[in-house]
C-alpha cells in the first residue's frame, strides 16, 4: 500500500469514529460547537461530507467527546510515518 493509500485510510477511520461519536453524543450542531468551541456549521459541513476539519477543531472535538488518538497494539513498527 503506498503511503498515500495507508494514509487515506487512516484519515477515514478517524473521521468515521469522530462522526459516530457525534451522533453518538445525541447533541445539535450548535450544542456541540458551543460547547467544544468548533462552529457549528464546520461541525455540519463536516458531517455532511462537504468539507473536512482543521486539526485544531478535530483535537477540540475529540477533547470534547473523551476521544483519543493511540497506535493500535497489531501496529507494525518502524514504518516510518
Amino acid at each position: 500500500m503506498t503511503h498515500d493509500l495507508w494514509y487515506h485510510d487512516i484519515i477515514m477511520k478517524v473521521t468515521d469514529r469522530l462522526k459516530k461519536a457525534i451522533r453518538d453524543s445525541g447533541l445539535s450542531d450548535r450544542n456541540l460547537g458551543f460547547q467544544s468551541d468548533v462552529n457549528r456549521l464546520s461541525i455540519g459541513r463536516f458531517m455532511r461530507g462537504q468539507t473536512g476539519l482543521s486539526l485544531e477543531q478535530l483535537d477540540k472535538l475529540a477533547a470534547f467527546l473523551g476521544l483519543e488518538l493511540k497506535p493500535k497494539s497489531t501496529a507494525k513498527k518502524g514504518r516510518g510515518y
